[in-house]
């Protein structure tokens, strides 16, 4: 377990934020996220998520939602920028409403992933979609947080790019 914040530090205004390795199996990823994170129970996720077809893994904490799934395409880690790109425009398209920061490609870890923020203004809530490359598939991760508390999850979400590895277990359904 790693800190990513410890209360007093300097520039630091919020309590321990205490990290954990995290294994989403089937999608043949591995990532750190704060200590707190567990599956949705059934009820929120048939709210949440009402179609049949809902993302592999559905975890939460608190007000925070992390949505992973494979995409059925086929990728290597050298198309991730053009992959979030892709995702970024396509978000554009189906959802014009909402406001989206460019795509952005963050190689510190083992990893490279691409992402891009969504802003939901109306919802009060805020999107930063990332994807990766695991056992030859295209993994998406969505995190969603409310707009109060952006500033902080955007920090350790971002963070957490730098967290991700594959674990070579990817369910080759997807």
């Amino acid at each position: 377990m790693d800190r990513f914040c410890m209360e007093g530090s300097e520039g630091c205004s919020q309590e321990d934020i205490l990290l954990e390795t995290r294994d989403m199996e089937g999608l043949g990823l591995q990532l750190e996220l704060p200590s707190g994170f567990g599956p949705m129970g059934e009820e929120r996720q048939e709210r949440l998520y009402p179609w049949e077809e809902r993302p592999a893994i559905l975890w939460e904490n608190g007000a925070v939602q992390l949505a992973g799934q494979l995409t059925g395409q086929e990728m290597d880690s050298g198309q991730t920028w053009q992959a979030a790109w892709a995702l970024q425009e396509m978000a554009g398209e189906l959802f014009p409403e909402y406001e989206r920061s460019p795509a952005y490609l963050d190689e510190r870890g083992g990893l490279p992933v691409g992402w891009f923020r969504m802003s939901m203004a109306e919802r009060e809530e805020e999107h930063i979609k990332a994807v990766c490359a695991a056992g030859g598939k295209m993994v998406l991760v969505t995190f969603t947080y409310p707009a109060g508390a952006a500033l902080q999850w955007r920090s350790i979400i971002r963070h957490s790019f730098g967290t991700w590895r594959e674990t070579g277990g990817a369910d080759q359904r997807g």
